[in-house]
């Protein structure tokens, strides 16, 4: 069973969910082995199951046998050190090489650990790298890297360290978006997802050589209503369904481009809404999560809708503000709330129990967060994740629940 690993500005917390124990290790300026008082950015885990630490001040290797962190800093004397010291990403290539993204440019670190190989901008060289702040690394399934930069999407030839630059071109419809790139990720169908500084999502298709942003078009019935997403879920293999601002459901053809709305009046269901979330169960009905009216469920048709408000009924919900909802593998239904904990229900949309930090009923359980749930997430051993807004994260087993 993995380990949870948590970065915290008092340093790293590791969490056990055999024993059920946190490791702390703490920061300590200018102590050898220790993690100094710096903001913790990215932390990732290599193929050698070895844990890297990203910092403003360093790159730490952690040392599980001794419990201590090799550091690796810049040094203006040493070229084969890190090219800088502000370490904004992390990624394995294929070959076992540890790439380091950091304000100061890019380094790589060999599989067999002697020495960085560094990489920036160099101004006259339109070959280099188009702004020394790298801030995301994905590796392609080519072997190239995808570096988000603060000035464009660098695609970087890892055999020759030449980079290919792209910008926003106002000439083409189809060019990326933004200039800041923050997050590359890569799905399993091989489709690169762009997250930008306030230019939202860009979607690139290697196969058409173009990036597909979707914009609002109230005007166009078949067009995204509203500029603000609130959520996604998937349909089919060829459909997603998108909640929008203003609480609009839509349907989204992949093939066709075309977005289709849910008529939920018609349905029964009283508006305006505003929608939360979004997620689609085991049995393919649609579970809307809304701030106000409470749970909206629909069937897989979406001609029928179930609606699941307040009550003082200990088989009802106990909140209106429905903020995530998921599922486990045993089909019960996990619903969280803005101020009521996670309500659980099962396949007939009874809630069979609560966790909450307010014991008010028999089915109710204790549990140490507040009541106001952001996130809930089943792995892949059974454990169910409750993040909270304000109180941290707790782990609940629910195969013994």
């Amino acid at each position: 069973m993995g380990k949870l690993w948590v970065a915290t500005y008092g340093g790293l917390d590791v969490f056990d969910p055999k024993n059920k124990q946190v490791a702390k290790f703490p920061i300590a300026s200018g102590q050898p082995g220790k993690l100094p008082p710096a903001i913790i950015n990215v932390m990732f885990e290599d193929s050698k199951h070895r844990m890297w630490v990203g910092t403003e001040e360093g790159l730490f290797l952690f040392n599980r046998k001794s419990g201590s962190f090799a550091k690796f800093v810049s040094s203006v004397n040493q070229p084969l050190t890190l090219i800088g010291n502000n370490v904004k990403s992390l990624a394995e290539d294929y070959n076992g090489n540890i790439w380091i993204g950091t304000t100061s440019g890019l380094s790589m670190l060999k599989s067999d650990g002697m020495g960085f190989k560094n990489y920036n901008h160099i101004p006259e060289n339109p070959s280099s790298l188009s702004n020394n702040i790298v801030q995301s690394i994905a590796v392609a399934r080519n072997g190239m890297l995808w570096l988000g930069t603060e000035d464009g999407l660098n695609l970087f030839d890892t055999a020759t360290g030449k980079v290919t630059a792209y910008k926003p071109d106002p000439r083409n419809s189809y060019s990326l978006r933004g200039t800041s790139v923050k997050c590359v990720y890569i799905d399993k169908q091989g489709i690169y997802w762009l997250g930008l500084y306030r230019e939202g999502v860009n979607k690139f298709d290697t196969n058409l050589n173009l990036f597909n942003l979707i914009r609002s078009n109230v005007f166009d019935t078949h067009g995204l209503n509203a500029p603000v997403v609130t959520g996604f879920a998937n349909k089919n293999q060829s459909s997603i369904y998108v909640a929008t601002e203003g609480g609009v459901l839509s349907t989204f053809n992949r093939q066709t481009a075309l977005f289709n709305r849910v008529n939920l009046n018609a349905l029964g269901v009283k508006g305006p809404i505003t929608l939360m979330t979004l997620f689609s169960s085991s049995a393919k009905n649609l579970y809307l999560g809304t701030f106000g009216h409470g749970l909206i469920v629909l069937d897989s048709t979406l001609t029928k809708a179930r609606s699941f408000r307040k009550t003082t009924e200990n088989s009802g919900l106990n909140s209106d503000e429905v903020f995530c909802v998921s599922q486990d593998t045993g089909g019960l239904i996990w619903v969280g709330t803005n101020g009521g904990g996670v309500n659980v229900m099962d396949a007939s949309h009874k809630v069979v129990f609560r966790y909450t930090n307010r014991i008010h009923s028999a089915i109710d359980r204790k549990f140490p967060l507040n009541n106001y749930i952001r996130f809930i997430h089943q792995d892949r051993f059974g454990n169910v994740w409750i993040g909270s807004h304000g109180t941290g994260v707790a782990m609940i087993n629910s195969t013994k629940t």
